[in-house]
């Protein structure tokens, strides 16, 4: 461990980054195989769905939208 400090501590301060958002990935990557699917699955479920009544009201502000009138300068 202390040759891995020794040689940190040689490095630039960019480098330095570089090597610490690669530890970030490597736990990231560790996080994901610890990705728990099913409850992943559980919490999708519970996500909102538009009605056709919200999607009309969408779409008629939208044609509102088009309609405005730019004012030149």
């Amino acid at each position: 461990m202390e040759e891995i400090i020794t040689k940190y501590n040689r490095l630039d301060n960019i480098s330095k980054l570089y090597v610490l958002k690669f530890i970030d990935f490597l736990n990231n990557e560790n996080q994901r195989k610890n990705f728990d699917l099913e409850a992943y699955k559980k919490k999708i479920l519970n996500v909102g769905v538009w009605t056709d009544e919200d999607i009309a009201i969408l779409e008629k502000n939208n044609k509102g939208f088009k309609n405005w009138k730019v004012y030149k300068w």
